[in-house]
């Protein structure tokens, strides 16, 4: 089984994506199962995503939290829909937004999911040029700051914090809780290069170097920015063992967000 725990149904370069574009491609790279995630740009909105997992069975949905909409009554709407099984965690994109991770106006929430098993997945690394925040909010070292004040949530670093890999390792080292998907290393909307695969694997060397395994590691692309069958091409020459394997491509989503999946 593999499942994929980071794509969008977006627009992307003047293309529209369907969620029949992505069930299309998950077909291609024989993909069992997205996360599909509530992006900065609320699109689709949250009611909307929640509708089309509910219409294709290999759908979940992640609901993005937004400072601009975020108060007591939209706080309660998610926990409302975490405990429906609408949503199977929630995400913070910090820098996208001009906040850092460990705003205080997001503890309810935080500690909601903490005391229910509910994880957060955090984007950090790059940002769009013209976005509201800064490159800072995004540095995965702050999330360190969460994983020390919420030590029982489960926390998911997006993308690696690339480039910054190394401090992402440095707080997955430090805090067992944390963990890491694979997605968005190469460059956005074009083919992956075999010679930037031949960095990416370099760059996993230096991570199981530091962590001495891939097992807080979570299969994701961030379709449709990347071809789904390329990309996990590109994670099946790593190296893996059988545990690691199994782990990344769909134990670990599978037991964090809690998928009814077989």
């Amino acid at each position: 089984m593999v499942i994929d725990c980071h794509t969008h149904i977006d627009k992307t370069n003047e293309k529209d994506w369907k969620p029949e574009d992505l069930i299309a491609a998950m077909d291609e790279a024989s993909i069992d199962y997205s996360i599909v995630i509530e992006n900065h740009r609320s699109i689709p909105p949250l009611d909307q995503l929640i509708a089309i997992t509910k219409k294709y069975q290999r759908f979940f949905a992640l609901a993005n939290i937004s400072l601009d909409s975020f108060d007591d009554q939209y706080c309660k709407k998610l926990m409302h829909h975490l405990k429906q099984n609408d949503i199977v965690g929630i995400k913070l994109f910090p820098g996208y937004e001009d906040y850092y991770p460990y705003d205080e106006r997001f503890s309810q929430i935080l500690r909601f999911c903490e005391d229910n098993g509910y994880p957060l997945m955090i984007h950090t690394g790059v940002l769009m040029i013209g976005c509201k925040g800064h490159l800072e909010q995004a540095q995965p070292l702050h999330v360190d700051r969460i994983a020390h004040a919420y030590p029982n949530l489960k926390i998911i670093i997006a993308h690696m914090g690339n480039p910054w890999l190394t401090d992402t390792v440095a707080v997955m080292w430090k805090n067992p809780n944390v963990y890491t998907d694979l997605s968005a290393f190469f460059v956005e909307n074009q083919p992956i290069d075999p010679k930037d695969v031949m960095l990416f694997l370099a760059r996993m060397r230096d991570m199981k170097d530091f962590l001495g395994s891939f097992k807080r590691c979570l299969f994701g692309t961030d379709w449709p920015l990347y071809s789904q069958k390329e990309y996990l091409d590109a994670v099946k020459q790593i190296g893996l063992t059988d545990e690691e394997r199994e782990l990344i491509y769909w134990k670990n989503a599978t037991e964090l967000f809690k998928l009814p999946v077989q």
